[in-house]
């Protein structure tokens, strides 16, 4: 679905704004990390009083969450609409719509975050699937509408904003029967979630997001916009290997938790999961290398054809990414958390070096390569120097 949108807003709107909406996404993936917590927070809990039967409590923590979560998203949406001035100028931006738009879906996401959780919690996958299917269908109808009569970014940034406030209104009735129920008044202090939400969960997944997405805000900062455009199209095709790598890690991550819980080996499921990356991954860059040309020209048009020489080169940074993703989850399934702070500094390293050293194309994916390759070596040391010390869990 998403790639979808990005297919269509590639075509629709073309180089010079497509890397402000690419720029402009990329800065929400930074800001939304925290969702991510507070989603498994949701999940864990509404699971745990699901499971107990104990639906009255379940509606009172449901309400409660709510609540909280609208206070914390409308402060959030007010410092990054507060920020906006200097957010426009950094991202070149020509107007100050797409702050509003970015404040706003940052509130909905919020509220969408806790009512999906619940969703997941409540094992309702059926509503869960349609919920997320019709989220999918409007911002993407939505979005070639608005783009087709002319709002071009605007239109493009208000299709996911409709999208999402559709999502919490439809979660929000699929969880009507639940909501009925509000007995004892159950409450979550803050002071849980603010744990959560600095675990090495959050600095994990604020790791990987930075990696992700930070190259294109810079490269916005620091170039022509058509060229910026160009960038953002070839790290959204770029991605297509990780993508792939996607449900590789999602079955890892269960498989070695529990094998590591239980003391039994876990040494192949990791190699597994690292030798089916790195093949899909050497696939993708081998594809690009030789029809790099008809396939940006066929999904994205000859606009964009200045992006071919750069599109092998990016798919072998992503490779190497996705290789350190599989490896960053697998120390956090085996709760070894001790590399995470480290990981998360080298991180942020990717973004200092892009800041001075950004010449051309060439030296940003450069910068991008060396850093993912210093990331692996670090991480890979890590895990040897976890191997020695308790060598029979491994093996």
């Amino acid at each position: 679905g998403n790639f979808l949108y990005s297919l269509s807003m590639v075509r629709l709107l073309g180089p010079e704004i497509y890397g402000e909406l690419g720029a402009i996404l990329s800065l929400f993936s930074l800001f939304a990390v925290p969702l991510a917590i507070l989603s498994l927070i949701v999940v864990k809990t509404t699971a745990a009083f699901y499971g107990r039967g104990e639906l009255e409590k379940l509606g009172s923590f449901l309400r409660s969450q709510q609540a909280k979560v609208f206070l914390i998203g409308t402060i959030g949406a007010v410092i990054i609409i507060g920020a906006g001035p200097l957010i426009q100028n950094f991202l070149k931006l020509d107007s100050f719509l797409p702050i509003l738009f970015l404040g706003s879906i940052f509130l909905i996401s919020g509220l969408s975050t806790v009512n999906k959780g619940a969703l997941q919690g409540t094992l309702a996958f059926s509503s869960l699937t349609i919920n997320s299917i019709t989220e999918t269908g409007i911002k993407l109808i939505l979005s070639v509408i608005l783009v087709y009569f002319g709002l071009q970014l605007g239109g493009a940034l208000a299709g996911p904003v409709m999208a999402a406030a559709a999502g919490y209104l439809l979660a929000s009735w699929q969880l009507r029967k639940i909501r009925k129920n509000s007995g004892s008044n159950e409450k979550t202090s803050l002071g849980t979630i603010w744990k959560e939400a600095f675990s090495p969960v959050l600095l994990t997944t604020l790791t990987l997001t930075i990696f992700f997405t930070m190259d294109v805000v810079l490269v916005r900062h620091f170039f022509a916009p058509l060229v910026a455009g160009e960038y953002a199209a070839l790290a959204n095709l770029g991605k297509v290997g990780y993508y792939l790598v996607g449900p590789i890690m999602m079955v890892m991550f269960p498989l070695i938790s529990a094998r590591a819980n239980n003391g039994r080996s876990y040494l192949l499921p990791l190699l597994g999961s690292l030798v089916l990356s790195l093949g899909a991954s050497l696939v993708i860059i081998f594809i690009f290398l030789f029809f790099g040309q008809p396939i940006i020209n066929l999904l994205y048009g000859e606009k964009y054809l200045g992006a071919v020489p750069y599109l092998s080169l990016y798919s072998f940074y992503m490779a190497i990414y996705g290789l350190n993703a599989i490896l960053t989850y697998f120390v956090l399934s085996i709760s070894y958390y001790r590399p995470i702070p480290v990981l998360f500094l080298i991180s942020l390293l990717q973004g200092v070096l892009i800041f001075f050293f950004h010449q051309s194309i060439f030296r940003v994916i450069g910068v991008n390569i060396i850093i993912s390759a210093l990331y692996f070596l670090v991480i890979t040391i890590f895990i040897l120097w976890k191997v020695k010390s308790k060598p029979t869990n491994f093996l």
